[in-house]
């Protein structure tokens, strides 16, 4: 092989937009049977294509990139026949990797031919799920990981929070560096919730994590509270942090506001539990440790009696059917004692009850941090 392979950018409309077609038609239609329809699917429009280029301008390879739920997917890489053995294929993936981070993609999937299994190992990826067949040729899944998303959680004190962040502890591709609160300055509590900031630190510590607070006056405007959320994530982001995690469950509008939120400061929002049937999340919740207590409840929509109370089965069972199983309505909010991702329970103890603005307000006081867990 005459000089040295060299990779370049062609996007839909360039002019050598038609060799990686050639390329893929010589490897997949010609050479391995495939329908022309089927490898023609419609779908390049939508993708980077890589090309490699020999020594003397032939093309010799080439690969497609398409964005798939927040993923690289690598798809068409073909390599021709006399240059396959030559590194061309490894070269492909290697510009495909670096395509794929520049434009802030964590993670690549493919769908390996079996035959090419140990190529992609080689390359780092690995396998996943089960055989499958695309084009009547079996086929594996495979992922590699190109950098973990930075990220802090979003940390109310309450359940959903702590559940949120234990499913994102367990991907892979996420790494959480902190976790993010709003305290309403003026009462030195969390915004809603009404947490002590005390606990909220205390809470910090069995995590683990930095707590990053978002200062905010009461009453606080809408405008006051997004400016002081940006320079906060605007601070994160200078560190790094490119994500935050949320526990919202189905509220679209909500949703909505905090992807606008983090667009204007260069972020993106990942919501791990999101769209889950509640009652089915409420037990999966009990049920891995989480303990709670309410510490903030709507009397208008649910018993006065509940402020204060834990967050358990028989409460879940208690509620009507008006009330959202998680609270999801603003129903009540919770402060979490024990979860799978404290290193300790945070010893409480239950205070006066009282009525702000029409809402009933458990207050629970620091006690004594429990014991770390073996």
């Amino acid at each position: 092989m005459e000089g040295r392979e060299r990779i370049r950018v062609v996007v839909p409309g360039d002019d050598d937009l038609e060799h990686c077609f050639a390329v893929r038609r010589e490897v997949f239609i010609e050479g391995q049977g495939i329908d022309e329809r089927e490898e023609m699917d419609g779908r390049d429009g939508e993708c980077l294509h890589l090309l490699a280029v020999g020594g003397r301008g032939e093309a010799v390879g080439t690969v497609r990139l398409r964005v798939v739920d927040g993923l690289a997917k690598l798809e068409r890489l073909a390599v021709r026949e006399p240059w396959r053995g030559r590194g061309v294929g490894a070269r492909l993936v290697e510009a495909f990797e670096r395509e794929a981070r520049a434009r802030g993609l964590g993670a690549v999937l493919l769908g390996s031919q079996v035959e090419a299994i140990g190529f992609y190992e080689a390359c780092g990826y690995r396998l996943e799920g089960d055989p499958f067949l695309d084009a009547g040729i079996p086929h594996r899944w495979m992922r590699k990981v190109l950098s973990r998303r930075r990220c802090v959680a979003a940390w109310s004190s309450g359940k959903d929070a702590a559940h949120a962040l234990a499913a994102a502890r367990e991907d892979p591709e996420i790494e959480v560096v902190g976790v993010l609160t709003t305290v309403t300055e003026t009462f030195s509590r969390v915004s809603m919730h009404g947490t002590r900031e005390e606990i909220l630190d205390m809470q910090g510590r069995a995590l683990g994590l930095p707590v990053h607070k978002a200062r905010i006056p009461f009453p606080c405007p809408d405008r006051e509270y997004e400016r002081v959320m940006e320079g906060l994530l605007e601070s994160l982001g200078e560190g790094g942090v490119d994500h935050v995690i949320f526990g919202d469950l189905f509220l679209e509008d909500v949703r909505a506001y905090r992807e606008r939120n983090l667009e204007r400061a260069g972020m993106r929002a990942l919501f791990p539990l999101w769209g889950r049937p509640t009652r089915e999340l409420a037990e999966e919740m009990i049920a891995s440790g989480i303990r709670a207590v309410l510490t903030c409840v709507d009397p208008r929509v649910m018993d006065p009696g509940a402020a204060g109370r834990s967050y358990d089965r028989g409460l879940v069972a208690s509620l009507g059917d008006s009330v959202d199983p998680c609270g999801e309505n603003g129903e009540f909010h919770t402060l979490v004692t024990d979860a799978p991702v404290l290193a300790s329970p945070i010893g409480v103890r239950p205070g006066e009850v009282v009525e702000r603005e029409g809402f009933l307000y458990a207050d629970f006081l620091p006690e004594v941090a429990g014991a770390s867990r073996d």
